[in-house]
């Protein structure tokens, strides 16, 4: 047997034991009274929030390297878990702890952002500060647009498993010389967390999806610094779902005269759910198919990123009709369901 097929019977083993022990305990339940958005979504009153902590010590028992990267992994964690178990309900409170934490990783990694292929941008990014700042925002905007996509059954990790893998295939597509280490054992947990997932034996919960979308931020960033040949653009159509979603949102909440940072049940991927319950009238099939065809329409994107690797015009292009095809699905749906 493999060295990688080993770690995936471990990994799945593993889960099936901490989900029967939280399960027992009965003390580590995703309370849907406060996680008002998920009722949408699912039948169960509660679910395991066991995701985000099998995810944590998969990562500290598979990587067996950089421990600094893992210190700052399981602080990402705790700010996650603080919200899970409603230990600080103020999401500028969480805000602002993910900032600090993020500003030191940023500073003692040396993981900014330098360049993005957008003139005016790259001539403030010339300055060292201005970098440093930029990268914390998209760190932000990354971790918390992917909370915000965290609404249906593995809609985050196949997400995630889809950008992940197609820089995966790509590196090694075009042998391109990086250490890729990281990037495979990221895989392997997300390919073990996916069918718990999908099926609603356990959520990510916040700790989860926190974590998913910092180490895919640092690998996607680090994977540029150190490869010059691929457009900024390439970097951001493998995220450009939960950062467009936070965007999005935001706006959206502010037309509407809402507090952008509370949840709601009016994001896309509830909007496709809410249309397919009224054709499917089943909760757990509608979740599975709904988190499905987003996913599939974004491994179209990244099928077509790949061959547009180097060009930023092509990329602009493909993000521009992304942002096209999002606005106008999420105006026809509302519109659909409303009426």
């Amino acid at each position: 047997m493999s060295l990688i097929g080993f770690k995936i019977l471990f990994g799945i083993f593993f889960h099936f034991l901490l989900n029967f022990f939280f399960k027992k305990l009965m003390s580590f339940n995703d309370n849907l009274s406060f996680s008002k958005h998920k009722k949408l979504t699912v039948d169960s009153k509660s679910t395991l929030l066991t995701g985000g902590l099998s995810f944590l010590i998969l990562l500290f028992i598979f990587f067996e390297g950089n421990y600094y990267l893992k210190l700052f992994c399981g602080l990402i964690f705790i700010i996650g878990i603080i919200s899970d178990l409603n230990l600080i309900n103020s999401p500028s409170k969480r805000l602002f702890f993910q900032a600090i934490i993020i500003s030191f990783f940023i500073y003692y990694f040396e993981n900014n952002i330098n360049f993005t292929d957008i003139y005016f941008l790259d001539l403030i990014l010339e300055y060292k500060i201005m970098s440093y700042f930029f990268t914390i925002y998209c760190f932000l905007v990354i971790i918390n647009g992917t909370n915000f996509i965290d609404g249906l059954n593995g809609l985050v990790i196949g997400y995630y498993i889809l950008s992940l893998g197609g820089l995966l295939i790509f590196i090694l597509n075009k042998n391109i010389s990086y250490d890729y280490s990281l990037l495979i054992i990221l895989l392997i947990i997300l390919l073990i967390n996916f069918p718990f997932n999908l099926f609603g034996k356990n959520f990510l919960g916040d700790s989860g999806s926190y974590l998913v979308a910092f180490l895919a931020g640092y690998v996607l960033v680090d994977f540029y610094r150190s490869y010059s040949e691929i457009s900024a653009l390439f970097i951001v159509i493998f995220l450009w779902y939960p950062a467009f979603e936070n965007l999005f949102s935001i706006i959206r909440k502010k037309i509407d005269k809402a507090d952008p940072s509370k949840p709601d049940t009016n994001h896309l991927h509830q909007l496709i759910f809410k249309f397919l319950l009224l054709k499917l009238n089943e909760k757990k099939k509608t979740n599975i198919i709904s988190s499905l065809i987003i996913n599939f329409y974004n491994l179209i994107i990244f099928f077509i990123a790949y061959y547009l690797f180097d060009s930023s015009i092509g990329l602009t292009v493909l993000l521009f009709i992304n942002v096209i095809l999002y606005t106008c699905s999420y105006l026809l749906l509302l519109k659909k369901i409303n009426h």
